[in-house]
């Protein structure tokens, strides 16, 4: 397994389902040959619970695009490495960044133990200028999957519109001529999330007016509301604004995390699905089979957006 390569930043962010003792000890043990994989699915820990870390379920919506050993790709927020052993195995070349250097070494030992070699982890602050400068490539693939809505949360400076746009921007320079972007992101009106928001974890935050949410926040968390999610419309603006043009919208159930169902949206207004894992539920199965409910009302109440996003200038590359 190739090394971690470094390019530049700080390496105080950190985030995990364990603490950063915890995640830095099981990277130890496993080093050492006295923690397997096999094993840690069934420890215990004080912090939180691993079977997140391990569960595969995360990469499924990524299963929809084909096989191509002779793409490359970039994976950004690779974190525990679920979705980056996905993709090494449908594609030939793979470099996986993320901002947290712990989970970096975990997905490196994760991808050392499955036999996997042709991923290239790269550690860069995805949230701050780093990656702006230090990154570079002709990528056919980027993989964003649950990371925009973090973009512009370590800082204070602009809204979070403005770093997500220029976030945006930055990987659609970095497409070849016929390069595609998969991301997947909330649905800021799904009405679970006004009950709590799947970021802040606070009532309301995620469908308020952003200064409402702003000042929900500061007086529970102490902190500014920047994880930002979008209605659809919200969403296709914000791609417009960073030069991109939705070419696939899948429709998944329940969320992104762990697909049940997964249609392209065009397919499933013809009532064909592309995929079908499992009905998820009486209701959700009521909304997909009704004419006027699964044209008008089921994109609106979605858990989840997952696109499949190609430059707006793409031919002049």
């Amino acid at each position: 397994m190739r090394e971690i390569a470094d390019l530049g930043g700080s390496r105080d962010f950190y985030w995990g389902i364990l603490s950063r003792d915890e995640q830095r000890k099981i990277n130890l043990e496993i080093k050492n040959g006295t923690l397997t994989f096999l094993q840690l699915k069934s420890q215990k820990f004080t912090t939180g619970r691993f079977d997140y870390a391990l569960d595969v379920r995360r990469s499924e919506a990524i299963r929809v695009l084909k096989d191509d050993k002779g793409k490359k790709v970039l994976e950004i927020g690779c974190g525990y490495g679920g979705i980056t052993e996905t993709l090494a195995e449908k594609f030939g070349n793979v470099d996986a960044l993320d901002a947290c250097f712990e989970l970096l070494e975990f997905t490196q030992l994760r991808l050392e133990s499955a036999g996997i070699s042709n991923v290239n982890l790269k550690f860069v602050p995805i949230f701050e200028e780093y990656f702006q400068r230090n990154l570079e490539g002709n990528y056919d693939l980027i993989v964003i999957n649950g990371v925009l809505e973090w973009i512009g949360s370590g800082t204070s400076q602009s809204s979070p519109y403005s770093h997500q746009s220029n976030f945006l921007k930055k990987c659609e320079s970095l497409l070849s001529k016929d390069g595609e972007i998969f991301l997947a992101i909330e649905n800021r009106w799904y009405p679970k999330w006004w009950v709590r928001d799947p970021h802040s974890k606070l009532p309301m935050t995620a469908i308020l007016p952003r200064k409402f949410a702003n000042r929900i926040s500061k007086s529970k968390l102490n902190e500014e509301y920047r994880t930002w999610i979008y209605s659809r419309f919200g969403i296709y603006n914000l791609f417009y604004k960073s030069n991109l043009s939705v070419f696939q919208e899948l429709y998944v159930l329940m969320t992104y995390r762990s697909p049940k169902w997964i249609s392209d949206r065009s397919a499933f207004r013809r009532r064909r699905n592309r995929e079908l894992i499992e009905i998820p539920s009486v209701f959700w199965n009521s909304m997909i089979k009704n004419g006027i409910l699964r044209r008008l009302v089921f994109p609106l109440i979605l858990p989840s957006f997952v696109f499949i996003l190609k430059s707006k200038s793409g031919s002049r590359r």
